[in-house]
């Protein structure tokens, strides 16, 4: 009858609603993936950056580089992960700076050209890397049946604002 039939929907529903334990190992293989990934065009760049005497950017990423080890420490390990500052910036100071450029550095926010030069499109690209990744964090771990890991999301988040901030700045110096 009819209470047969709603338990049945309600049984359905529940079950479509969760992911299977093999989607949440891929879900997390694709994270350290995109992760790996960032950290690779990171070295590329700051390779790029000090061919290119930026030492400011090349240290910068140095920072970043440090965060993105400690995420997938944290992650891997399943440990909380603390906020250290980035760039001499906590994550206040970060989101401000980052919302603000023209007040920071007198600049518009920038649209990636050509004519920027190949170091900043390269920091632009990595920051677009450190973007997917933070996305792929968010499906990860925002999953019903997840343990939430927002430290981690929002660890990320900091480091796009960080390369955002390294690619405005160096536009400013131009």
């Amino acid at each position: 009858g009819e209470p047969v039939r709603g338990a049945a929907l309600l049984l359905f529903f529940l079950l479509r609603s969760r992911r299977s334990h093999r989607q949440a190992q891929r879900e997390l293989v694709l994270l350290r993936a995109k992760a790996e990934a960032a950290e690779q065009l990171n070295a590329q760049t700051q390779a790029l950056a000090h061919r290119q005497n930026a030492p400011a950017v090349r240290d910068g990423l140095g920072e970043v580089l440090e965060q993105v080890h400690l995420v997938l420490g944290a992650e891997v390990k399943d440990q909380p992960l603390e906020e250290v500052p980035i760039l001499g910036m906590d994550q206040a100071r970060l989101r401000q700076v980052s919302h603000n450029v023209k007040g920071a550095f007198g600049i518009d926010h920038p649209i990636p050209s050509w004519e920027m030069g190949e170091l900043a499109l390269r920091l632009n690209t990595l920051r677009t890397q450190v973007r997917e990744t933070e996305l792929a964090a968010a499906v990860a771990f925002e999953a019903p049946g997840e343990t939430p890991r927002p430290d981690i999301i929002r660890a990320l988040n900091r480091l796009s604002s960080a390369v955002y901030i390294l690619f405005c700045k160096l536009l400013a110096e131009k």
